[in-house]
């Protein structure tokens, strides 16, 4: 009994929930006694068309301070109506997106690509504010540019399996220059070949580059003409 006050009485002990090992009523129950403390939700879904614990994230978003999302294929609906909700605590999101998904049989293991459908995170992504957001991850996952969620986003990550193209990646260069320059704090950008297709061959003295004041590490990975012409075009 004494060790279960003890524990009652310190919200950050509860603040961790891996929804993948728990079910609703004990995530309902961690949450709340993790008071005011922000949360970090840990959400793994192998078949998004069977995601029974988006619901509980959707509930407590505004509890939410570090989100971390790992899924097959695509993300399910659930967790599209989560991120659109507001997340006035988050301070960082990950999202991984697995295109490739594997079956065993007996003596073999194949490996199947899956198509991510359309999900990408849309200009109303946090219900358009999220104020604390500092670090963004997304990896195989797409993104509209006029996102004003991420306006005080200090690091950006973003990835795709190399010589995998899939179809909410495809954004033009300008347009990607010109969500960069609405970032006027990001100090640190990755970008691993998660490229515009007309990237090298973009000629960025007949358009607006990306101004990055503050940038201090940059780190590309992709072709090396795609480098150099997506080096060219920040201004930092």
């Amino acid at each position: 009994r004494k060790w279960r006050f003890a524990a009652l009485r310190c919200p950050s002990l509860w603040a961790y929930v891996p929804t993948r090992y728990l079910n609703r009523k004990w995530m309902d129950q961690m949450i709340s006694r993790s008071k005011e403390v922000p949360i970090y939700v840990l959400h793994q879904c192998v078949s998004p068309d069977r995601d029974t614990k988006a619901d509980a994230i959707i509930d407590h978003m505004s509890s939410v301070g570090y989100l971390s999302i790992r899924s097959t294929g695509t993300v399910s609906e659930g967790i599209r109506r989560a991120l659109v909700c507001r997340a006035p605590k988050l301070h960082v999101l990950d999202i991984f997106v697995d295109p490739t998904t594997h079956m065993a049989a007996p003596g073999v293991t194949v490996t199947y690509v899956l198509h991510p459908g359309n999900f990408k995170l849309g200009a109303n992504t946090f219900g358009e504010k999220a104020p604390r957001l500092r670090n963004v991850r997304l990896y195989n996952c797409g993104m509209t540019w006029n996102l004003s969620a991420f306006g005080g986003v200090t690091r950006l990550d973003l990835g795709q399996t190399d010589g995998y193209r899939f179809e909410p990646t495809s954004f033009s260069t300008g347009e990607m220059c010109h969500g960069l320059s609405n970032m006027p704090m990001l100090e640190h950008l990755s970008v691993d070949y998660y490229f515009p297709r007309d990237c090298a061959s973009t000629d960025f003295s007949k358009m607006e580059m990306a101004n990055l004041p503050r940038l201090r590490t940059l780190t590309l990975k992709g072709l090396m003409s795609t480098c150099i012409s997506f080096r060219s075009g920040l201004k930092t």
